[in-house]
């Protein structure tokens, strides 16, 4: 990772925005591969091991990322597989200045990027670290976005607080639409997101609405289509027609306003 990168980094416990001290770090082609992050507060120590930031707990902060660590957890998606040929390449997205991508997966879009999980092909600076304890200094990054992982959070009012704490312009947040006809499919098939062992909630945009207002933030909510997909694309067609979007768009796109 590289060290402007690392001075970004701070405590997920403490928050004092002190930072953490880099400890006995090996450098090489000038990114630090590998050493120790201390907390000056709370003496915590996290480990960097080939390269990444390790916030874990439980993992092995003396040793190498082992084999497990590294495994991405993929969706049960059997019924998506059958329309593979028809996938499109993905749309550009907007980067207005320092951009964080939390949920990176194996797709990166960010300056720096994190997950819960090691991908396959391991990012430029990527953090491993639990989105609800994210250990970045306040107001650090212009652009925090993620896409389908407030879905996955046991306390998502946590995950938003988090978000919003190190954004200084926008958090863009994009999860699945519960109302959308696909479902219909996925409970036919008993396939898909629906029943993805490791979500924990299914959004609508009023839920979502409901969740910002109470939360007194300035937000956009709004459903869309984000499929890449010919069929699917082809048959949220009806979405443009406004009082049947919500069924025909499978996304729920949420930007919330950070700076003043």
């Amino acid at each position: 990772m590289r060290k402007e990168y690392l001075e970004l980094l701070d405590c997920p416990f403490c928050h004092r925005g002190t930072g953490l001290d880099c400890i006995t770090p090996v450098i090489n082609d000038g990114l630090i591969v590998r050493g120790d992050l201390v907390c000056s507060v709370c003496q915590r120590r996290y480990g960097i091991r080939d390269g990444i930031p390790v916030f874990i707990a439980g993992l092995d902060a003396s040793g190498d990322l082992t084999k497990q660590d590294r495994i991405k957890h993929i969706s049960n998606w059997k019924f998506g597989r059958i329309f593979q040929p028809f996938i499109l390449r993905d749309k550009p997205e907007e980067r207005r200045g320092l951009t964080l991508d939390l949920g990176c997966g194996d797709k990166p879009r960010g300056d720096v990027n994190v997950d819960v999980f090691v991908p396959q092909d391991v990012p430029e600076n990527f953090v491993l670290a639990d989105v609800e304890n994210l250990p970045f200094k306040d107001k650090c990054f212009d652009i925090v976005r993620s896409s389908y992982v407030i879905e996955h959070c046991v306390e998502p009012v946590r995950f938003i607080t988090a978000v919003c704490r190190i954004a200084k312009q926008e958090v863009r947040i994009i999860t699945d639409n519960g109302e959308w006809f696909g479902i219909f499919l996925f409970r036919l098939f008993h396939t898909g997101f629906l029943f993805h062992d490791e979500h924990c909630y299914l959004w609508t945009d009023v839920y979502m609405r409901n969740l910002m207002r109470r939360l007194g933030l300035t937000s956009c909510v709004s459903v869309f289509n984000s499929s890449r997909n010919l069929l699917t694309i082809m048959f949220s067609l009806p979405g443009k027609i406004a009082f049947l979007s919500n069924w025909f768009c499978n996304s729920i796109s949420v930007r919330i306003k950070c700076g003043s």
